[in-house]
């Protein structure tokens, strides 16, 4: 059994990088928020970490998406289960259109053209 959903809705928020500490070193963690439905809409905090850390860079507040992520929950210290948290590893606009990215090559053509035009791949 796949603990893997989609989720399909409204961009409220996209936070901004942070740097966590874990046992193999420093990892980079971004949060999204999520509106769920329409008539009683519900507010769903979506996580990123380490190199899916860039899925949220071509997506901006109030586009609509569906997210692709792994749930993760935990059982507390009374034996009651909970969820301790939603990952992203996929997302599209929700009309399965993927977000225009820039491969890493043309990111770094475009650094390197900036610092000095003169410099070309």
């Amino acid at each position: 059994m796949s603990n893997s959903v989609e989720l399909v809705g409204r961009v409220k928020s996209i936070g901004e990088r942070q740097t966590i500490q874990s046992r193999n070193g420093d990892l980079e963690k971004r949060m999204m928020i999520l509106v769920l439905g329409d008539d009683y809409p519900v507010e769903y905090p979506v996580e990123v970490i380490g190199q899916k850390v860039d899925l949220f860079d071509n997506y901006k507040v109030n586009d609509e998406v569906k997210v692709g992520v792994n749930l993760r929950s935990y059982t507390d210290k009374n034996g009651e289960l909970r969820t301790a948290n939603c990952t992203a590893w996929r997302m599209t606009y929700a009309n399965g259109n993927v977000a225009n990215t820039k491969t890493h090559e043309e990111k770094v053509e475009g650094f390197v053209n900036q610092e000095n035009p003169d410099l070309a791949f």
